[in-house]
């Protein structure tokens, strides 16, 4: 779906500035993004899309995405198993624990790549993943 409509919806200066810039971070993290994104409801289908979008290896997209939903299922059935016997009878306490839980787990994952993203601001040259190319500039 990326790949068909993405760069439809990516026209004129402001938005190919975003589409590059959306490219650079995949290009340099795209499977922790990818991994990521998968816990997060609404950031699976922006980064799923914006990865079709402007280019990303399918086979590589494919191979991420599918370990990455492995790991979100198997998470979330141990979750569900775990709070379905701890919280049998109390629905209410088990809302209160998966709220904080969330709010830890984001705030831990977003200190971690703040602390990532500062690491790569300072040394000034970004990270090229082993095995990747680099992409080539595209024709205006």
């Amino acid at each position: 779906v990326g790949r068909r409509w993405g760069p439809r919806f990516l026209r004129g200066p402001r938005r190919a500035a975003l589409r590059e810039r959306a490219a650079r971070g995949l290009d340099r993290r795209g499977a922790a993004m990818i991994f990521t994104a998968r816990y997060i409801p609404v950031g699976r289908v922006v980064v799923n899309l914006t990865a079709g979008s402007t280019g990303y290896p399918r086979g590589r997209f494919a191979a991420v995405a599918g370990a990455a939903a492995l790991t979100w299922a198997t998470y979330s059935t141990l979750i569900g198993a775990l709070a379905g016997h701890w919280f049998d009878d109390r629905p209410l306490n088990a809302v209160l624990v998966g709220v904080a839980g969330a709010l830890v787990l984001g705030t831990v994952v977003d200190l971690l790549l703040g602390r990532r993203l500062r690491r790569l601001d300072e040394t000034g040259t970004p990270e090229q993943p082993v095995g990747v190319a680099p992409r080539p500039p595209e024709r205006g």
